[in-house]
């Protein structure tokens, strides 16, 4: 299982609700509405006569794989992606454009996310707790990030979070890693598979999922 998957998953699902192929565009070019961001590309773009949604997707997952994990550097991807909509959102020239992110992970990175202040080791607290507002969020709760006044936060993170935007980023840059208004749509906790690509946890297999908007 890859995020080729979740992508596809994701497009089979909507075409259940429109089968116009015309309707539908992979890997859309941001450079298209957004001059910054010239060598990156939209994961879906769904045009309809009167509806536009833009989406990014990712998926973290760790499978049966001993070796250590890359947790900063997946958690900054998050934010690259989210960054990413920001920018399309206040660049677009599409009128009521809607702006999701779709985040699936095995419990690998959910465990990650999660630990918050107590996380293993006590470093980076106030970092992981802001990782941990972010993927606990409420369905129906929006939330402001904002990485200005946090002195914890890893070099690692902010170079991931930024990769589409500074080269060599650096923990200056960190004021620029700030999602204005995000909002949860919808969550599903503790999706029991079978799939080997996911992490086992307890003898089981779960994922997780989360549809964020970006507003």
């Amino acid at each position: 299982m890859t995020e080729d998957n979740i992508r596809y998953y994701w497009f089979a699902s909507m075409l259940n609700e429109d089968d116009q192929l015309n309707h539908y565009t992979l890997e859309y070019p941001y450079s298209e509405q957004c001059g910054d961001l010239q060598n990156e590309e939209l994961d879906m773009l769904y045009q309809s006569d009167d509806e536009t949604w833009c989406f990014e997707m990712k998926f973290h997952r760790n499978g049966e794989s001993e070796s250590t994990y890359a947790h900063t550097d997946a958690a900054g991807s998050l934010f690259n992606d989210l960054l990413r909509l920001q920018a399309l959102k206040q660049n677009a020239k599409w009128k009521n454009a809607r702006y999701f992110f779709l985040y699936v992970t095995d419990s690998e990175m959910y465990n990650y996310l999660t630990a918050g202040k107590e996380c293993k080791g006590g470093l980076n607290k106030e970092y992981r707790a802001k990782l941990k507002e972010f993927i606990e969020l409420d369905a129906g709760q929006e939330l402001s990030i904002d990485f200005r006044n946090i002195e914890d936060v890893p070099k690692t993170f902010i170079g991931s979070a930024l990769t589409s935007f500074v080269k060599d980023a650096s923990l200056e840059h960190k004021d620029n890693i700030q999602i204005r208004r995000i909002l949860l749509n919808r969550k599903q906790d503790n999706i029991q598979s079978q799939s080997p690509s996911l992490k086992e946890d307890n003898e089981s297999k779960f994922c997780y999922a989360r549809l964020y908007e970006i507003l």
